[in-house]
């Protein structure tokens, strides 16, 4: 499985990976012009399956949440402390319910 890539574009900003523990990571976001911070985002990289896509094969990989994902496997702040925060939580209640393979419960996303 090709794994998340340390930094990229999306959306118009440059990502740069801070914080990675399994499956919960934390990317600082930045204006490209400038290199400005502009906010940390939270998420829990997607695992896709290898699949063909208008003929073309996509071996299996790490995603980001897509934006419609956003706000149930995503969440942007405005400050470091605020995203390990969140972070920090995901992995507690992810190791206390041991929920494994990705799946999540309502509560732990709240």
């Amino acid at each position: 499985m090709k794994s998340l890539e340390l930094q990229f574009k999306k959306n118009g900003y440059d990502h740069r990976q801070i914080f990675r523990q399994d499956d919960i990571a934390i990317y600082e976001t930045a204006t490209p012009e400038s290199g400005r911070v502009i906010g940390y985002e939270v998420f829990i990289i997607q695992k896709n399956k290898s699949r063909v896509i208008a003929g073309r094969q996509i071996d299996a990989n790490e995603s980001t949440p897509s934006n419609e994902q956003w706000g149930k496997f995503g969440w942007t702040y405005g400050q470091k402390s605020a995203a390990m925060g969140k972070a920090t939580l995901l992995l507690k209640n992810r190791n206390r319910r041991n929920l494994g393979n990705g799946r999540l419960l309502r509560e732990v996303l709240t």
